[in-house]
């Protein structure tokens, strides 16, 4: 992508600052002395940023203590109760059980488990971590639903938008009113036919609260502003989306520069989003290769800046202030932090190379933590 005054592609870093990240380290607790038998994911925190959901001995759950950095509950169910083999993986012992995510409620953690009706549709459980039975079924069945013929925005053909949960998720997300679940979902094998892709769920009544416009196909990233009113989009198609998640309707599709292909034109696709707090910026991955990084005035719609060769990502996220971003490097083994809104890199904490980082949050402006394939979860320290 050629540079030019509306968007800044920042120039090669000085190597030095990777090594910077090595000395700002507070402390690295190591999941073997302070989770017995951990393996070292953070699958969900929660709201307050105080509890994060892992997974411990013999696949069972356990809430861990992020202030005190030690296990707050084992009393929880395991992955066998779900009747899932993998805590990331969509693997069941019938093939068409795919575990959705995890989400707090407060600080009581939930799982959505969905099981497919048809290609692409299906409906969902809901499990209280804490029982050994699911709570409440998510959608109707095949047979039961009501099937609501509707234009497709994009398309001269009409589509048929359904009561059905979508049949596997790729990430959901609960609302401020902790009542309304956001969830996307879709596979590559199935991008061209999942017009209702993203929607939003009313948890207590089990019916489909809201249905995202403009999703022409599978989407991999989601993410919320704080105060929950807008909801960005990011999957195959190639277009990031902001949607008011009141209404439903699109607000704006946000320009990706020349750079970016057209949905269709190559492998590679956007499947990662993110949201600063106060809804200003976006902030999305592209590329399964040569991966970058892009950041966009959500407000304007307008590109500001491209960081290339950020290298294969897993997560991407914003300091509470949103004057950083912080991706979790997979083979880097590497958490890197960018400035906002040039994207110059600012910060970096490796475990060392060869090593894939899984998850990264803030839990204060100064403080984020990350969780990897080594079984660790580690607390760092960000420079201001």
């Amino acid at each position: 992508m050629k540079a030019d005054e509306d968007v800044f592609i920042p120039a090669k870093s000085n190597p030095w600052i990777f090594f910077v990240g090595f000395f700002l380290v507070t402390f690295i607790v190591h999941g073997q002395e302070i989770l017995p038998h951990q393996r070292g994911m953070v699958l969900a925190v929660s709201g307050n940023s105080q509890r994060a959901l892992s997974l411990g001995a013999s696949n069972q759950f356990v809430i861990v203590d992020l202030q005190k950095h030690a296990v707050f509950d084992e009393k929880l169910i395991s992955l066998d109760d779900l009747r899932i083999t993998s805590p990331s993986a969509s693997v069941a012992e019938d093939q068409r059980r795919y575990l959705g995510g995890y989400f707090f409620k407060g600080e009581k953690p939930f799982a959505i488990v969905t099981r497919n009706e048809a290609p692409g549709c299906g409906r969902a459980e809901l499990w209280d971590l804490k029982k050994t039975n699911f709570i409440r079924r998510i959608g109707n069945t095949l047979k039961d639903v009501r099937r609501i013929s509707m234009a497709a925005p994009n398309a001269g053909a009409e589509v048929f938008i359904t009561n059905l949960f979508p049949g596997k998720i790729n990430k959901c997300l609960l609302e401020a009113d902790e009542r309304t679940l956001v969830v996307c979902g879709g596979d590559l094998t199935a991008w061209f036919n999942m017009a209702s892709a993203v929607t939003s769920w009313d948890l207590e009544t089990s019916q489909c609260a809201q249905w995202f416009q403009g999703v022409r196909g599978a989407v991999f990233g989601i993410a919320l502003n704080r105060d929950g009113t807008k909801l960005l989009g990011s999957g195959f198609d190639n277009d990031i989306r902001l949607w008011d998640t009141r209404s439903g309707k699109l607000i704006m599709t946000l320009t990706n520069g020349p750079s970016i292909p057209r949905a269709g034109t190559t492998g590679d696709f956007f499947y990662l989003a993110a949201l600063s707090a106060n809804g200003r910026y976006a902030a999305a991955i592209y590329g399964t290769y040569s991966v970058s990084l892009l950041l966009w005035d959500a407000r304007s719609g307008r590109l500001l800046a491209l960081a290339p060769k950020v290298g294969m990502t897993s997560e991407l996220e914003f300091s509470p202030d949103g004057d950083k971003i912080a991706i979790a490097g997979i083979g880097s083994g590497a958490v890197t932090l960018f400035k906002v809104p040039t994207l110059e890199k600012c910060d970096s904490f490796s475990i060392g190379a060869g090593h894939d980082v899984w998850e990264t949050k803030f839990l204060t402006e100064d403080v984020l933590i990350s969780s990897a394939n080594d079984g660790q979860i580690r607390w760092w320290s960000v420079k201001r």
